[in-house]
């Protein structure tokens, strides 16, 4: 039984690597654009008094302290 190494090739190895980068910088895009939104929203429902802060953050998947920190910086 022999041992066989495949020739390495630069230009699949290259594309593989940017392929790769390029796909994780999508998905950060989109994890960042839903928290943008997410943000976003719950500015709206803090200035249209609906709601607490907990049911704020609760409605929109942040944490407490987002939403209180975003209620400071609204005021």
């Amino acid at each position: 039984m022999g041992f066989y190494l495949a020739e390495f090739d630069q230009e699949v190895y290259e594309k593989n690597v940017y392929q790769d980068g390029y796909n994780e910088g999508r998905e950060e895009g989109r994890e960042e654009g839903a928290r943008d939104t997410k943000i976003s929203a719950a500015r709206n429902l803090l200035k249209m008094n609906l709601g607490t802060p907990a049911q704020i953050a609760q409605a929109q998947g942040l944490t407490l302290e987002e939403v209180i920190a975003l209620q400071k910086e609204m005021s």
